[in-house]
């Protein structure tokens, strides 16, 4: 809300795609609990509206990215910014995948679970070598993986994993995302998405799913999105595409927190890493020590 008000172009592109959807979107964002935010339903269009108005305004000041990348979600949100797909486009997929996403959850007996450990990579495919049904779904940083799949193994791994040392946190999502769970609405994304025109980037954005930049042909970008639904999110490896290959040395993270701003710096010691929302509590901080420095 605070974003709304302060910044006309925040408010024009929300006040854009709130027009798209079927539902109060902005009542959604503004006033909903954190309830109906967690909820895989409502919060990704809410995401999806936050970030690209956000990115959209920046650009209008004049802070264009050389290249782009997002995480799980945020990988539509950086299609749309590159002209893969129409910003209308990208919320229609949004919408739609979030909509699958809600229903795969009562399409299967068991939806799985998630859950982030600091364990080593080599460590956690000791661990899972032999169990059907854990899969790997992100790579974050070196200090972070996520494992996804059996709620019954994956509670008895995580309680072994914590007994012996490592931290290990169940995350409060409705179903194993980015894994081969998710094969229950392929069929039903695959039939939405080849009636949206693709188009080459005009922005270089690297895949979470290959972890290479996507391509300029059309079908082929189509078909990396669709896989992303079931790939796991190689973010790490993301970032170092963008140090290394891409010359990356200031990362802007698009969203309402900066919880990616520390995976980055857990990746790449050396980057620039910029939140474009603060906390709450660092910008009471801000406020306070501007107020100090105008009093003297």
């Amino acid at each position: 809300r605070a974003l709304y008000r302060a910044f006309p172009s925040v408010r024009a592109w929300m006040d854009r795609i709130a027009g798209l959807a079927g539902f109060d979107l902005l009542g959604l964002l503004f006033d909903s609990g954190e309830e109906d935010l967690r909820n895989t339903r409502w919060q990704q269009p809410a995401l999806y509206t936050l970030e690209y108005a956000m990115v959209r305004s920046l650009m209008d000041l004049g802070v264009v990215p050389s290249a782009v990348a997002g995480h799980s979600l945020g990988e539509l949100v950086a299609l749309s910014v590159a002209g893969v797909f129409s910003w209308e486009d990208g919320f229609r997929i949004v919408d739609k995948r979030a909509q699958c996403m809600e229903k795969a959850a009562t399409l299967t007996g068991d939806p799985g679970i998630m859950v982030a450990v600091d364990a080593p990579a080599d460590v956690l495919r000791e661990r899972t070598a032999g169990s059907p049904g854990l899969f790997f779904t992100n790579f974050n940083s070196p200090r972070q993986t996520v494992l996804g799949g059996d709620t019954r193994k994956l509670r008895d791994l995580m309680e072994s994993l914590k007994a012996e040392g490592y931290r290990a946190t169940q995350l409060d999502v409705g179903m194993a995302f980015h894994s081969p769970v998710m094969a229950v609405i392929r069929e039903e994304m695959a039939a939405f998405v080849a009636g949206i025109p693709f188009h080459a980037p005009q922005i270089p954005v690297v895949s979470n799913t290959t972890k290479r930049l996507f391509p300029d042909d059309p079908d082929e970008s189509r078909r990396i999105l669709m896989a992303h639904l079931e790939s796991p999110v190689h973010w790490m490896q993301n970032v170092e595409t963008l140090w290394s290959e891409l010359g990356v040395r200031v990362f802007v993270e698009i969203g309402p927190r900066d919880t990616l701003c520390g995976l980055i710096r857990d990746t790449v010691a050396d980057a620039t890493v910029v939140p474009a929302c603060l906390p709450e509590d660092e910008v009471r901080a801000f406020r306070s020590a501007a107020a100090r420095l105008y009093s003297l």
